[in-house]
């Protein structure tokens, strides 16, 4: 990474040799490397799944997800970190009361401190305390 010391913009040349030149500082920031049992959400087929990392290995992960169990070698690229993922406002789809297997879509209103989540859906119904095993990130 290499700052464009005219316009005070940065340049950055990634690792599969592709290169950016002019990118904003807001734009740009450092990868932190995921760590063993840190909470992620990780994509397979654009759908995101809740899961922790339990394995590491050179350029990828093992993430054992709550709703499709085990997933080996996912690319860092395909792991969000939980607490960025399903902040304020993050688009989600939750399973209203915990029940059955539908997916209902709507929107993070409020993070509590328990760690649960009050959600408002699509159809204008709301739910407050949702429990992270039944909450996961849109598509």
């Amino acid at each position: 990474m290499n700052t464009n010391a005219n316009k005070g913009l940065i340049d950055v040349h990634y690792d599969d040799g592709d290169k950016d030149s002019g990118l904003c500082r807001l734009c740009v920031r450092p990868f932190t490397p995921f760590e063993i049992d840190e909470p992620v959400a990780a994509r397979k087929k654009n759908t995101f799944y809740h899961g922790r990392i339990v394995g590491i290995h050179d350029g990828s992960y093992d993430v054992q997800t709550n709703e499709i169990g085990l997933q080996r070698n996912v690319k860092a690229s395909d792991i969000q970190r939980f607490d960025y993922v399903l902040g304020d406002g993050a688009v989600v789809e939750a399973k209203f009361q915990g029940i059955g297997n539908t997916w209902y879509r709507g929107k993070v209103v409020r993070v509590n401190d328990d760690d649960s989540f009050d959600v408002e859906y699509d159809d204008g119904d709301k739910e407050y305390s949702v429990e992270p095993e039944h909450i996961r990130l849109a598509a």
